[in-house]
């Protein structure tokens, strides 16, 4: 990999795509070049035999319409154990959001930071208030509902955004805690529970999302199908809100928002839960061996997660960009410098859990690099 400034990531608010960095930096569209650890995503799923099964049946798919958006949520609620009626699919998570800040959500809108971008970015370019609740590093990032309920209302704000567990800190609330705070702040007129990476978190009491709903009509609670199945390409998210609000945001969807490939791959979720389920115990255990041996890299820390990444903050002799692109042209890593977000700084990376073999490639790689700088 040639040893060169690495202007492709100057380009985008986010990271590039694995694709266009692979053509810029390898002059190549080899995805074996690069391993990424940037993009936080379950090896484990889909299995072969859906993959060769989605292969099979590729041409048929490429080449004929998808059913409708609803008969798809249909048959997503069923594999979730939602009420299709307040259950809304999107093109990834993002569409979803996009239509929240744009239609739903009103000023001042409070969210925790650092966080996810498109919470603190979008909004302003609409013309909306963003009103940021600053996580203390010295906290490990980590705080409790109460103080974000108070914050919420000293700024008296009409939406409130909260990423569980929290990206890119890893942070989660618990439950019962969870459950406080949206009662606590019942009176505002919505309330995002952005739940993209909860099928990782395990250990920690599980919501009942909708009885929740059903209490709380003011609350819309946001999952990414990407990230779980393993499937970020394809583009795949959903919602859960009390049907009327369903219906609202159904209005600002196109009509054919789901691809035939996203479609087969819902119908396929059933007969493969079994290993779905099983994926997700092997990446709770990549995700406490990954880190245990980052405790070991000198002039580093990493950050307790409920999530399928891990937040580290490097010694300030130490900056973080230059990290990144040695990792990228000496050794094909691809993590994700977290300069650009909202509330953090480039001191910060944020590392994808991946199979211990990685795990272990990435360790030794932090150790040479970190050592020499």
């Amino acid at each position: 990999m040639p040893d060169k400034t690495l202007d492709i990531f100057d380009r985008e608010a986010h990271n590039p795509s694995i694709h266009s960095l692979i053509a810029d930096t390898c002059g190549s569209e080899d995805p074996h070049v690069i391993v990424d650890y940037c993009v936080p995503c379950n090896p484990y799923f889909p299995t072969e035999e859906m993959f060769t099964e989605i292969e099979a049946s590729l041409r048929r798919l490429l080449r004929h319409y998808p059913s409708d958006r609803n008969l798809i949520e249909k048959r997503l609620a069923g594999f979730v154990g939602l009420p299709a009626e307040g259950l809304v699919l999107g093109n990834g998570s993002t569409e979803l959001i996009s239509i929240l800040n744009q239609r739903i959500a009103h000023a001042p809108i409070a969210t925790p930071i650092p966080t996810f971008g498109r919470w603190t970015d979008e909004p302003p370019t609409l013309g909306k208030t963003v009103k940021m609740f600053q996580m203390s590093e010295q906290d490990d990032f980590r705080f409790s509902a109460s103080d974000f309920v108070q914050f919420c209302q000293n700024v008296k704000a009409r939406t409130a955004v909260l990423c569980n567990p929290n990206n890119p800190t890893g942070f989660a609330f618990g439950g019962e805690e969870l459950e406080r705070m949206i009662q606590d702040l019942s009176d505002l007129e919505l309330i995002v529970i952005d739940e993209s990476f909860a099928e990782f978190h395990k250990g920690k009491a599980v919501i009942d999302v909708q009885a929740i709903v059903a209490r709380h009509r003011n609350v819309v609670f946001l999952r990414s199908l990407g990230k779980n199945l393993g499937l970020h390409g394809i583009r795949m998210g959903y919602a859960y809100m009390a049907p009327p609000m369903a219906e609202q945001v159904r209005c600002f969807l196109p009509y054919w928002n789901i691809n035939a490939v996203a479609e087969a791959i819902i119908e396929m979720l059933p007969r493969h839960r079994e290993a779905y389920e099983g994926s997700l115990v092997l990446c709770a255990r990549d995700r406490d061996y990954l880190a245990t041996r980052l405790q070991e890299v000198p002039m580093l820390k990493s950050y307790s997660s409920a999530a399928n990444f891990i937040l580290c903050r490097l010694d300030d002799r130490i900056h973080g960009v230059t990290l990144r692109d040695q990792l990228l042209y000496r050794h094909g890593f691809f993590v994700r410098e977290c300069g650009n977000k909202v509330g953090s700084s480039s001191q910060f990376l944020r590392i994808a859990v991946r199979p211990k073999a990685d795990s272990d490639g990435i360790v030794d790689a932090l150790k040479q690099l970190l050592q020499k700088m």
